[in-house]
């Protein structure tokens, strides 16, 4: 699972007692170190909802999603992401204007990026800085990649 962590695209579980019903986890934390028989531990949390039939202590079975082998997964800095009306949006660059793009993001964030499951494809470029600043359409130009010689980042 650790190997392939950057793949999940979901977590949920099910309870023997409550047949039908799939509730959704969320990544809590992860450890970053193995333990003494080289496993990583990951915490889940559930977030139940008033008049919640589930109880502390109570068996579950848990299923992870992954992605399908070839299906895209992109890494994008957090910074990147808008949020609208509880949503993920991202701006898409594309022929020097930029467009909303509403994507799906896995809820882990490791090393200020996030992995994106769905919305997005390849090559598209997504801005990272000044999105409050922007509107459907609006033309930008990118800014170009500091050489490795521009220590700081300065010029």
């Amino acid at each position: 699972m650790y190997l392939n962590r950057e793949a999940i695209t979901g977590m949920e579980f099910t309870q023997e007692d409550l047949p039908g019903q799939i509730f959704p986890l969320f990544l809590e934390t992860r450890s970053v170190k193995a333990n003494g028989n080289g496993l990583y531990t990951f915490f889940l949390q559930h977030r139940p909802g008033a008049g919640s039939e589930l109880a502390p202590g109570m068996n579950v079975l848990v299923t992870l999603r992954y992605a399908e082998p070839g299906e895209g997964l992109w890494r994008i800095p957090v910074n990147a992401l808008v949020e609208r009306q509880g949503t993920s949006w991202v701006w898409v660059l594309s022929e020097g204007e930029v467009h909303a793009r509403q994507v799906e993001t896995t809820h882990e964030i490791s090393g200020g990026k996030v992995t994106v499951i769905r919305g997005l494809e390849t090559g598209e470029e997504v801005v990272t800085g000044g999105q409050f600043l922007l509107e459907e359409g609006r033309k930008v130009r990118p800014v170009k990649e500091s050489s490795p010689s521009n220590v700081g980042h300065i010029l």
